[in-house]
Formats: C-alpha cells, structure tokens, sequence
C-alpha cells in the first residue's frame, strides 16, 4: 500500500517500520511493525498481534479496538494497545477515558471498566487455557500510583484481588486445577469464591514469622511478604521441618512438618488452599 490508498477489510501484515490509518470519522491510528490488524468499514479494528497508539477526536467516540481477548471503546482521547503472540493484551489510557472488557467467547457480557490517567490508566487481559469445557476469564487494573485490582472469572462466579501477588497466584492454580479436573476445580472454585465473603479472622505462625488477619484478602494481601521473610529466615519449599500454627475463628492448628502443615491449610482455609491461599511456602516444584 502506499500513501493515500484506501484499506478494505482485509488482514495487514507489517513486519517493520509504521502504518499511519485515518478512519472516516477523523480516528488515527499509528501501528507499528511486526504487527497484525484488520480495519474494518464500520469504523473498528481487530488487532492480532503488535501495538497500536490511538487518537481519537470527538467526531470519532466510540471508535473500537478489538482482540483475541479484549474489546476496547473509546470515549474520546489517546490509547495505546498492545497484544502479544499467546493474544494477551495490554491497555493503556494516554489521556481522555477509554472503556474495556474482556472478550466473551460464549457472548456472555461480563464487567466492563473505565480507565483515566488520574485513576486506573492500565488494564491487562490475560489468555484462556486451551482445554475443554469452562476457562478463566482474568483482567487486571493498575493505577499510577500503585492501584491494583484483579479480577478472575470462572463458570460465572468471579474472585476479585487487591494483591498483584495473589492474582497471579490463584489465576495460574486456577488453569493448574481445570486440568488436573474440571470437575473438582468448578466445585471448589464455587466453595472458594463464596468463602471469599465470609467472616475470617486469626493467625499465621510460620517458622516465627506471625501475621494477622481478618479476611481471606488478608491472607492473601500478606503471605507474599510472609513467603520472603520465611526465606530469608532460611525456609524453604523444599525443606521437610519446620513448625506453627495456623489459627481461625479460635481453632487451632499446629505443625512440624510440610506435611502437617499441608493438612492444616487444606483445614483452615478449605477449597481456598486448593488455590494457593495460605501457601506461605511456595509451590514445591517436586510436585508438579
């Protein structure tokens, strides 16, 4: 193509230097090679795979971007999207107000957000595993000043996150479980997200490392800097003694082994054990 011609709705491939796109309302979009796009006539356009920096005057709101796992609207401003080769997507607000949701395989709707620079300004869309029957939608939000919250959807009953650290955590156990089995894993995470609501409180003593808590989002908020503080001590998840005490709701649980300390996980924190609540020793990777 050269300067001035005019795009049908056919995929583009550029595998280096930049395409600039004028779109009939007045959007511009600046693409960047490698990349993989598809402008359509009815002012939207689905990104593949690469990165795309969006202006968008007020004669063009509502100008869409979509990719294999987000869908993109704006509200009049500036965005930059990127999308990698697994089809993850990354959003960012530049300035003006951008809408984002993930992308429903079924056509279900699901939870949308509004990013601004001034609040959260970056939105993550993560992939789906590849397996059979119900797979995790996850999203996540981050804010300039340090804002997160993440989102993980299952079977329609969705955990929301406060903690980068426990994101990630349960939404890789998430896709361990599916696949070990659907079954097990859609119960238990049913159990988990309910128990998620629930009243919680004690505390956690591992190897003289103590945190209190008050919720199952305490817990999670505050096992990541209990894992570091119990290596540094010189624990680790590979090490076969060690010794505490779990305590919730004035039960309590104590343990001088990996073992025991499994046991009494599994008892204190339920199906949220299964995924990764109160593993304040890692994975072992002996086990998977």
């Amino acid at each position: 193509s050269t300067i001035g011609d005019r795009l049908g709705d056919e995929i583009v491939r550029l595998f280096a230097g930049s395409i600039e796109l004028t779109f009939d309302q007045g959007a511009v979009v600046t693409v960047d090679g490698p990349v993989e796009f598809r402008p359509l006539s009815t002012g939207q356009l689905e990104l593949r795979r690469g990165r795309l920096l969006a202006s968008v005057p007020q004669k063009a709101i509502g100008f869409t971007v979509s990719t294999p796992t987000s869908k993109i609207v704006d509200l009049g401003t500036e965005f930059e999207v990127a999308v990698n080769d697994a089809g993850e997507s990354d959003v960012q607000v530049v300035k003006g107000e951008v809408e984002v949701a993930p992308i429903i395989p079924d056509g279900h709707n699901f939870q949308k957000w509004r990013l601004q620079p001034s609040k959260f300004d970056r939105a993550s869309f993560y992939a789906r595993p590849r397996i059979q029957g119900p797979t995790p939608i996850s999203a996540s939000l981050r804010g300039s000043r340090g804002q997160f919250q993440g989102f993980v959807s299952l079977n329609g009953q969705t955990a929301e996150f406060s903690s980068p650290e426990a994101f990630e955590n349960v939404r890789r156990r998430a896709a361990t479980e599916l696949a070990r089995s659907q079954e097990n894993a859609l119960r238990q995470w049913k159990e988990f997200v309910d128990s998620m609501q629930k009243n919680m409180q004690g505390t956690m003593n591992v190897n003289g490392q103590e945190m209190q808590f008050r919720s199952l989002q305490d817990v999670m908020r505050m096992q990541h800097q209990m894992l570091e503080n119990v290596q540094q001590a010189g624990g680790n998840s590979g090490e076969s003694s060690f010794r505490g005490s779990i305590i919730v709701n004035g039960k309590v649980m104590t343990f001088r082994t990996r073992e025991e300390y499994e046991a009494a996980r599994q008892a204190a924190f339920g199906p949220a054990a299964t995924f990764g609540i109160g593993d304040v020793l890692g994975e072992d990777p002996t086990s998977r």
